[in-house]
Formats: structure tokens, sequence, C-alpha cells
């Protein structure tokens, strides 16, 4: 007889909004098994696919289909709630706001992943890494809700949490615009990195990215790409300096003490990358179309740059308690 808890943890990946959303779910079931176990719910979009495929997921993730209607979803959540006798959801949804899914009827424990400041109502707890996560909410209409706010929370890999402070053979830079970079900034990044002379370069992409062979085209045999790269920590470790947009993966690098010069692609990562710039630990170079002499200067002269950084803290361990508290 099966007597562990039981999680349900619904996200998308997709062409829109990237991978990060799904990606950070992951990341935190990796700090409940084996003693719970973990389910997940995600539309059937090729990165979602990819994503479970990779990693092995498949028997505990339910894909459904990209054009249910939301009633239909939220009945297909609540009935799968009731199967599985699921105690608690955890819900990172960026494509509608989240506070939509209210809807539920189950009485099963919520957590809202939630960075726009709509959480499900009656969220037992409320995560937002965004710097600026404490200006969102009332907290008054939310009397029974534990917040745990600011960049401390990102959900980091459980890997993430023991990073070697030592010295580390610095090797290359590293250019990861995340799982699905739908502008195709790597291709202009890298473009760019050829140009200026940058003798070592790696580049990952994501299931998502859709220009790989072109990418490969131009690319001379001594730069690698890498594809879907489950272990991300031992590539920031090895970087010299890395590349990258404002989303989840930012967040991963400035824990690790590596260089990061980090581009914006979606309005809400401003403020993150802001942030980030402003405490020392990222160089901001834009939104969308950014500044590529910065961009140069950041990567020809890093050790200048970067030198003496702050090194943020991280706190997920606060939440994964939290969590585990309230069944």
């Amino acid at each position: 007889m099966n007597n562990k808890k039981k999680i349900l943890f619904r996200a998308d990946a997709n062409y829109g909004i990237g991978s990060g959303d799904l990606i950070s779910l992951i990341n935190l079931s990796e700090y409940f098994a084996p003693e719970y176990e973990c389910f997940f719910i995600a539309k059937k979009y090729p990165s979602a696919v990819n994503i479970f495929s990779v990693r092995g997921m498949k028997d505990n993730a339910v894909l459904i289909d990209p054009k249910i209607e939301f009633t239909d979803e939220i009945t297909f959540i609540d009935n799968f709630i009731e199967e599985k006798k699921i105690g608690i959801i955890v819900l990172e949804i960026t494509e509608r706001k989240l506070n939509e899914y209210d809807r539920l009827e189950s009485t099963v424990k919520r957590i809202s992943i939630d960075f726009y400041g709509y959480p499900l109502r009656e969220s037992s707890i409320v995560l937002n890494w965004m710097p600026n996560a404490e200006d969102l909410y009332d907290f008054s209409s939310f009397p029974q809700t534990q917040f745990f706010l600011g960049p401390e929370y990102v959900i980091l890999s459980k890997a993430f949490l023991d990073v070697p402070r030592g010295e580390i053979e610095r090797k290359y830079v590293l250019v990861a615009m995340g799982g699905n970079d739908e502008r195709n900034l790597t291709m202009k990044v890298v473009r760019l990195l050829m140009q200026i002379g940058v003798p070592d370069i790696k580049v990952i992409i994501g299931p998502g990215y859709k220009w790989k062979q072109e990418l490969i085209s131009i690319l001379p045999a001594k730069i690698e790409v890498k594809e879907n790269v489950i272990d991300m920590l031992s590539e920031y470790l090895s970087a010299k300096v890395v590349i990258s947009t404002g989303g989840l993966i930012s967040s991963e690098v400035v824990f690790t003490n590596t260089p990061l010069v980090v581009i914006a692609t979606y309005p809400h990562q401003i403020a993150r990358c802001k942030f980030f710039q402003s405490i020392g630990v990222a160089r901001y170079i834009g939104y969308i179309d950014f500044d590529e002499r910065a961009l140069a200067d950041s990567v020809l002269n890093y050790s200048d740059i970067f030198s003496g950084r702050n090194i943020l803290k991280p706190k997920i361990l606060e939440f994964i308690k939290a969590v585990k508290e309230i069944v």
C-alpha cells in the first residue's frame, strides 16, 4: 500500500513563456522525493515533452491538450486530485493570472509560485523571488498565508546549495539563453563573440530552440553546442563568464559566483536584472535589443568588472520546511 504524501505540480513550457516555470517546479520536486510522490500536469507542448523525456519523468507526468478549454482543465485537475489523493498542489503559471485557478473546487492545500501579484486567494504559501515582490501584495487580504519573498528564495536545484567556493578552473565564455530563445539571441550573441575574437566559447540550447542547424552551420568545429543539459551547475562553474537572459538561468548563475552578463527578454525580468546589477553580481546590458559594446566590454574585461562581487545566500530550504509543515 502506498502511504506516501502526494504533491501535484502544475506548470507549462512552451515557445511563448520559455521553460523556466516547469524547470523550477522540477527543481522543487527534488526536495520532496522519495518521501513524497510527485506528479506533474503540463500542456503537451514540444518543450514540455522534451523536458520530461530527457529527465525520465514520463511515468509521473500527465500531458494535456494545449488547446483545452480552461473550464475543462479545471475539471481535469480536480478529478486528478481526487483520484490520486493529492495533498498539495503547487502552481506556477505565467500565461494567465494565477488566481484564475481559484475555480478549483478541491480543498487541497494550495501553493502559489507567483510573479505578478495574483496568487490563489486561499494559498497556504506564496513564493515570489522577484526583487520587488513585497510591493505586489496587500498582505491584509491574505491573513492565513505565509509569504516567502525576494531573490534569495529562487527555486534552485539541490546541487546549488553546496556550490564549491574555492579556486575553480574557468575555461570558456558560456552562452545559455534559456529553453526556447524565441528571438534567437543565441545566434546574435555568438556572432558578436566570434567577431571580437573570443577564443573559447560554449553554447547551450534548450528544448524549444528552433535554429540549431543554422547555428551549427556558422560555428567553427571548436565551439561546442550542447542541448538539453541537466547538470547546468557544472557548466556555470567551468565558465569565465555566462551570458544569459533574465529568467531562471540568471538566478542560478549568481548563486555560483560566476560573472553574469544578462539580457532581459520579458518585461518582468527587467527588475530582476537591474537588481542583480545593483548588488554587483551581474551586468545588465538591455531589454531584447542589448548594448553590443557593453557585452563585448563585459566579456573582454570580466576579471576587472566582476572582481569582489557580493554573493546571495539561498533560502529555499525555509520554504521547503514550511511546505512540509502544512500537510
